[in-house]
């Protein structure tokens, strides 16, 4: 019995005692990142399929896939179109080695022959964390005349 009487006793001691020394939970981070969408589409409206890839940008108008900025465990976001074009790419961030604070997507049809690669330029510093970019339709290709 008097083990009960003591522990709970000590037990709120320390409760108090951490209160006062300004303990805290550590904060979590819940960032999502970007979001950004669209669909892939041909001169004719036709959904086209196609391998859809995030790049640093360089600066000066130039991108590539590699790791130019020296991100921690960078590894290039990608992901495919549907059977209807539509594509998804999640958890884009604003890393402060990116110093241009941009991206190119890149669009890279599936049949170059139909079509060729498209891009957009996405201001990745510009936008809020949890923020969906809507690209809207990317027509790839043209119509050849003979």
């Amino acid at each position: 019995m008097k083990f009960k009487q003591l522990t709970l006793p000590l037990l709120f001691f320390f409760f108090i005692a951490l209160m006062a020394s300004g303990c805290e939970e550590p904060e979590q981070s819940f960032e999502a990142g970007v979001t950004v969408k669209g669909r892939v589409i041909d001169w004719e409206s036709n959904p086209v399929r196609a391998t859809v890839k995030v790049f640093q940008d360089f600066g000066g108008g130039r991108a590539g896939s590699g790791n130019y900025w020296n991100i921690p465990g960078w590894e290039t976001p990608e992901t495919c179109t549907d059977e209807e074009g539509y594509f998804v790419i999640t958890g884009l961030k604003d890393y402060p080695e990116l110093k241009t604070h941009q991206y190119y997507i890149v669009i890279l049809p599936d049949h170059p022959h139909k079509a060729e690669q498209e891009g957009r330029w996405l201001p990745i510093g510009k936008l809020k964390d949890g923020e969906v970019v809507d690209l809207g339709l990317i027509s790839v290709g043209k119509k050849i005349a003979y």
